[in-house]
């Protein structure tokens, strides 16, 4: 979500307006997410920071790098590349 809320409200509003459906991150988004990829749907998880501790350790262009489980658990019980 960005503050204030009528930047939220203007950044969601232009993600709908291409097909870029939104879920904020809150208490059912985890449902979401997986229902949307038993739909077959794209799902993007947008992530911009080094995780080591609950990471995993990843080559990221020819790199040693760690990144959230997050998607990878997603990955692993969804069954979505």
């Amino acid at each position: 979500r960005f503050e204030p809320p009528a930047v939220d409200a203007l950044v969601r509003y232009t993600r709908d307006r291409v097909g870029l459906g939104t879920m904020p991150l809150d208490r059912g988004s985890l449902r979401g997410i997986m229902a949307a990829l038993r739909r077959n749907q794209i799902v993007a998880i947008l992530f911009d920071r080094p995780q080591q501790d609950g990471g995993v350790e990843v080559s990221l262009f020819g790199e040693r790098a760690w990144l959230p489980a997050g998607p990878a658990r997603f990955s692993l019980r969804s069954g979505a590349p």
